[in-house]
């Protein structure tokens, strides 16, 4: 009997590795260390200036990083669905925050020895406030001049501030998509050229070879003040960047998806 739990018990554990070794092996925002939502990186809503990392995890079929780039949703238009995958207005969303929101604020990267240039992108975005009125804000981070080899994991600090929820709201959660492209080779027909953890292809990101189609790197942004008795299952949004943003905005010079 107990041999067949202890089999029972590795079989289990040896499954649970796997499903999860596959995650950890993505490009994406770095976990935090919590039992019931280890695969995932989740904020309270309102958080303000949070520190978290991008995790590069290893490099482009075998193939160092040499460049990476992210996006935010948080630009004038974004692609916003339901949790039964049905596009919504962005109203819709926006209505359930509090006045002056936008989903990321200020991101702002640290500063990291791998890379030479680290290019800040600004963009226009939906009218917020943070440390003021703004109608623009950072859309985009954009490393390059250095190299990540294969066999090295990368962290890229950064700092934001989240959305907060109206606290009578039934979103129980926001999921925020962060589109990231690694890049490992400037040659358009190579296998090893890049890696794009997006989740959807679009008209540049077009290879489902090299795109991770249903994968999205993420932040949840989590209601604490959500009220399980009124709102029984809650709403959950899941936010993602145009087609538009991610074909301009992720692309860096003298690279070819």
């Amino acid at each position: 009997m107990r041999i067949g739990k202890v089999i029972a018990i590795s079989v289990f554990l040896l499954s649970t590795l796997s499903q999860t070794s596959s995650v950890f092996a993505h490009t994406t925002v770095l976990p935090k260390n919590t039992p019931d939502d280890y695969y995932q990186r989740t904020e309270p809503d309102g958080a303000s200036s949070v520190v978290n990392d991008f995790s590069i995890a290893h490099g482009c079929n075998g193939r160092p990083v040499i460049a990476t780039a992210m996006l935010f949703p948080n630009g004038e238009d974004m692609v916003i669905e339901d949790q039964d995958g049905n596009v919504v207005d962005v109203d819709v969303l926006f209505n359930e925050l509090k006045l002056q929101n936008n989903l990321v604020m200020g991101p702002k990267p640290a500063q990291v020895a791998t890379w030479k240039r680290i290019r800040v992108i600004r963009g226009e975005t939906r009218e917020y406030y943070n440390h003021g009125l703004h109608t623009d804000d950072v859309r985009a981070f954009q490393y390059s001049g250095g190299k990540l080899p294969d066999y090295m994991v990368g962290l890229l600090p950064w700092r934001a501030s989240f959305a907060d929820i109206k606290d009578d709201s039934c979103v129980k959660e926001i999921q925020v998509r962060i589109p990231i492209v690694n890049y490992c080779n400037r040659n358009p027909y190579s296998p090893a050229r890049m890696d794009a953890w997006i989740g959807r292809l679009t008209d540049l990101f077009d290879d489902p070879e090299v795109v991770s189609v249903g994968f999205w790197p993420m932040v949840t942004i989590i209601n604490k003040n959500f009220d399980a008795e009124v709102c029984e299952e809650g709403t959950v949004f899941k936010v993602s960047p145009t087609d538009e943003d991610i074909d301009s905005l992720l692309l860096i010079k003298t690279f070819k998806p």
